[in-house]
């Protein structure tokens, strides 16, 4: 007998996988990705990412398990996890969970640049000589096999921008003055200049009104700056952006890439256009329409002229005659440290505009936005359903700028996860800016019975800034009323090898039928079918099918069902 363990522990060391990877299962017993599935988050936001192993007589004991290591991966394909392509990130000790080890790493901050990354958790025993890798699926996942156990998707999109930009009635044509108390976007360092900008489908609406210190604006000797970054990235080349030795008395360092500059003068009327290509600037064409009057100047700049751009940096400011001695002002405020020095300038780091131009708000069309209008939740609420889903609805009175919004869960208070958002679920798009009652439904089919969930809801405005709701946190227990009378205590172990222990109660008396499921559905045995008394009862299950047949390692789910209705406990199988 002896001489048959030793032979069976040599062939089941070391085997190799249909996808190539070798797995040693001897090593490591169980691995998983635990959490998240997906997950969309802007550029150095966090992403924390969980994984699971478990080893026989190593991770059963309090504390972490000696000899483990433990890694996080992402690639920018969805590939097998074993091949080449693929960053591996040394992930932390984080929590036991039942006879699991449970292992964290912030993905978010591991990651430069946007784009869609897939991910999943390495685990070794031997130093990395071997690894086992774990993926994920909604039952509890298992090693990576890239049909029921997948990576995980992190989606990073768009632009991280500084300023937040606001909506009032704004009709800027190209031609006419501003409202300063109405039209107004920001003011400059002189608190008499204000700046505008907008656009529609054809053109960006840029321009400055009121007087500085020599004067009004408009006077001669004036020149008007206006730098973009027509293809900005998600963060900025903070004091270390180009620069134009072209600018009439100023050659500022931008604290972004621009490759578009603008400049108007007012002595003579002139524009010019400069753009940045291969490493230098160089003047250019453009069409475009300039506009003054006794104290405001204003421009019409073609979209189509700087490449029809979703998304924009920009910056601006007006260089005075140096009789004068100053900068007069500069569109974010106090984007110069000096602005009395002739010669080279440098921008605030944090001191930019960014935009995202998008086709659904025009600021220049006739719509009226009221920056006054906040995303008002009205109410945020969760009821069970008689299957055991969970239905979330939501009201807003009112919303502003709303992209859409991202629902977040958390099961018996451990950590959140993202379970839903604006870009995967059309039902949680958002309305834009409207002054009228909005109503939101979403139905959590992912529940299962036994374990509180805690909900929260953020709004996401056309920036990405995310807005927590963190008074309207929902705590539910699927079928928790439904199931009147019958609850489970636990089911231990699990993952479990040799026998599993189910503990329930009852606070009276009461039918339950109690079964097993394989992950297709199939009935595996029947443990229960009868009327249990008032109080706590346990059975076991060792693994077997009705017929007494072992059942293979995997994934399985506990079914308890009254005359009504059903829970289910997932659990597994480890041998």
């Amino acid at each position: 007998m002896k001489i048959v363990s030793l032979f069976f522990f040599f062939i089941s060391t070391i085997c190799t996988n249909m996808y190539g990877q070798t797995e040693n299962r001897n090593t490591i017993d169980w691995a998983n990705l635990h959490w998240p599935q997906s997950g969309t988050i802007y550029l150095g936001s966090s992403h924390n990412v969980y994984a699971r192993v478990y080893e026989s007589g190593v991770t059963d004991g309090a504390g972490q398990g000696s000899g483990i290591t433990a890694w996080i991966g992402y690639s920018t394909s969805n590939s097998n996890p074993s091949g080449v392509g693929w960053t591996w990130v040394s992930a932390s000790y984080n929590t036991d969970s039942g006879n699991n080890d449970e292992y964290v790493l912030d993905l978010g901050s591991n990651i430069s640049s946007v784009g869609t990354y897939y991910y999943t958790s390495r685990f070794s025993m031997d130093g990395g000589s071997s690894f086992v890798y774990g993926g994920y699926n909604a039952g509890g996942g298992g090693f990576w096999d890239g049909s029921s156990n997948v990576s995980g998707t992190l989606t990073i999109p768009g632009i991280v921008t500084t300023s937040r930009q606001t909506y009032t009635t704004i009709s800027i044509d190209g031609w006419n003055d501003f409202s300063t108390s109405t039209e107004r976007f920001t003011s400059t360092s002189d608190t008499d200049i204000y700046g505008y900008i907008t656009w529609d489908a054809d053109y960006l609406y840029i321009g400055y009104s009121g007087s500085s210190n020599s004067g009004a604006i408009t006077d001669n000797g004036r020149v008007y700056h206006i730098y973009i970054d027509s293809d900005p990235n998600s963060t900025a080349n903070s004091g270390s952006g180009t620069t134009d030795g072209e600018a009439w008395r100023t050659d500022p360092t931008l604290p972004f890439t621009a490759n578009y500059h603008y400049t108007f003068k007012t002595s003579d009327n002139s524009e010019t256009k400069r753009i940045y290509s291969d490493g230098s600037w160089s003047n250019d064409s453009f069409t475009t329409s300039s506009n003054k009057g006794s104290s405001y100047w204003e421009s019409r700049i073609q979209r189509s002229s700087i490449g029809s751009p979703s998304q924009i940096y920009i910056l601006m400011y007006i260089e005075e005659d140096w009789v004068g001695g100053e900068l007069c002002g500069g569109i974010p405020n106090d984007i110069f440290t000096d602005n009395t020095t002739q010669g080279s300038q440098t921008f605030a780091s944090d001191k930019w505009l960014g935009f995202n131009l998008t086709s659904s708000i025009s600021p220049n069309d006739n719509a009226n936005f009221d920056q006054s209008l906040p995303v008002d939740l009205t109410f945020f609420r969760a009821n069970p359903t008689m299957d055991g889903n969970i239905v979330l609805e939501w009201e807003t009175a009112s919303e502003i700028d709303n992209l859409g919004f991202i629902l977040e869960r958390r099961m018996n208070a451990e950590y959140w996860f993202e379970i839903a958002n604006y870009i995967t679920h059309p039902e949680f798009h958002g309305q834009g800016s409207v002054s009228y009652t909005t109503k939101y439904h979403f139905i959590d089919e992912t529940t299962l019975g036994g374990n509180h969930y805690d909900y929260r809801l953020a709004d996401v405005d056309i920036f990405g800034s995310k807005t927590y709701h963190e008074l309207e946190i929902l705590g539910i227990d699927p079928l928790a009323n439904i199931l009147d009378g019958f609850h489970i205590n636990s089911i231990y172990p699990n993952p479990f090898n040799l026998e599993l222990t189910i503990q329930f109660s009852m606070s009276e008396d009461r039918f339950l039928n109690i079964q097993v499921y394989d992950i297709q559905g199939r009935l595996v045995d029947t443990l229960a079918k009868e009327v249990f008394p008032m109080g706590i009862h346990s059975i076991k299950w060792n693994g077997s099918m009705t017929n007494n047949k072992t059942v293979s390692n995997g994934i399985y789910f506990m079914q308890f069902q009254t005359k009504k209705n059903i829970a289910r406990q997932k659990v597994i199988l480890l041998k």
